[in-house]
């Protein structure tokens, strides 16, 4: 990754994102900082000695050996032509925390209730909010929801102009919604500046990772992704490490690969695992310092040529909250987004969606289509 123009983007980062309600900047009393608003393929070995203590008349065979040994050669862990391990239809292990012992999570239905802070993640406190419908058996497992919120923001925002709190009673998910780390990185989340940064931040998703799915019922199939602009780029960075493994599905709302020729560049790595996206713009005037939509249109190319589904999703109201509106008979103002990646559960053979055969979710927006 490239930088370019760092002075535009330092002046930038001092800015919120247009038409995005911003924050109240007065902290809660408990809110820990964060600002409160209205309230390995085991390989196939081959046993060398059961060979070597075959009987010595075998070498009369030995051009049948050699071709034997040709195919042994061949890499038979399930890689394809371009040295990737074929698409994985089942989840990964859950990673380990590297606290130790997970802490005790308390989340809750509102984002008041849901607030976590003091959670050890790489040895450095963070904070997040753990969202658990009220419908929550403790026994019945339910899907699982990252959210990454946009630049200047927080979980609290996420969750209040998602509409949240609605969503996970209406549709049965947990969602668990990182602050970032205040004044760390320039965008808020460490695309940018990669390496150890990078690395810290993928941690703590393994350590969220970890210990929700300790401690609640968790559908495995069902973990999910989902990034607002600068945290739409960070989930597009995480889609090219092999964190993006644990994910059924990502959605990128004004995020996508950087232009190694513009302000920054953000490369594609080809990806074992053909995971299906939603990839989301607001067309040509989707910008804010970065042209998100040139951004997106370059995310969804890579993942289109890398074997992947691509819902492609292009609205008119430039770099802002997606017009999506909760269809007849649901209370849930982005019902189809979240549906979407229900629709997608881990399991899926590679570039498979269930819209390739029944169409699009009709209660998806008109501005959405399958992308080709």
């Amino acid at each position: 990754m490239r930088a370019h123009h760092l002075l535009t983007l330092v002046l930038a980062a001092a800015c919120s994102e247009p038409k995005i309600e911003p924050e109240d900047s007065t902290p809660a009393a408990d809110s820990g900082g964060v600002e409160a608003d209205d309230t390995g393929v085991d390989a196939d070995d081959t046993d060398a000695s059961d060979d070597t203590a075959a009987d010595d008349t075998a070498a009369d065979d030995s051009s049948a050996d050699d071709s034997a040994a040709d195919d042994s050669a061949v890499d038979d862990s399930g890689a394809d032509d371009t040295g990737l391990p074929e698409h994985p239809t089942e989840p990964p292990e859950i990673p380990i925390y590297s606290g130790g012992t997970c802490p005790t999570l308390i989340g809750g239905p509102t984002r008041d209730e849901a607030l976590i802070t003091g959670f050890i993640s790489d040895g450095v406190e963070r904070e997040f909010r753990l969202m658990v419908p009220e419908r929550y058996d403790g026994v019945t497992p339910m899907p699982l929801v990252f959210g990454w919120h946009w630049l200047n923001s927080s979980s609290s925002s996420f969750i209040r102009e998602g509409d949240v709190e609605t969503a996970i009673e209406e549709m049965g998910f947990i969602g668990v919604f990182p602050d970032d780390l205040e004044g760390q990185y320039l965008f808020n989340w460490p695309f940018f500046e990669e390496g150890t940064a990078a690395e810290s931040e993928l941690v703590f998703f393994d350590d969220l990772l970890a210990c929700i799915t300790d401690q609640y019922a968790i559908d495995l199939t069902q973990i999910h992704g989902v990034g607002v602009s600068a945290g739409a780029l960070w989930v597009t960075y995480l889609s090219t490490t092999e964190r993006v493994n644990h994910l059924a599905s990502v959605t990128s709302l004004s995020g996508g690969l950087g232009d190694g020729y513009g302000i920054w560049a953000m490369d594609w790595v080809p990806q074992a695992r053909k995971f299906p996206a939603m990839v989301l713009n607001g067309g040509p005037t989707d910008w804010f310092v970065l042209d998100f939509h040139a951004a997106s249109e370059r995310y969804r190319d890579e993942l289109l040529a890398d074997g992947h589904y691509v819902t492609w999703c292009e609205h008119d109201a430039g770099h802002a909250v997606p017009p999506f509106e909760a269809p007849p008979d649901h209370d849930t103002t982005f019902y189809s987004m979240w549906q979407h990646m229900f629709d997608h559960p881990y399991g899926l053979e590679a570039g498979a969606s269930p819209y390739l055969t029944d169409g699009l979710n009709p209660d998806l927006p008109e501005w959405c289509e399958i992308a080709y």
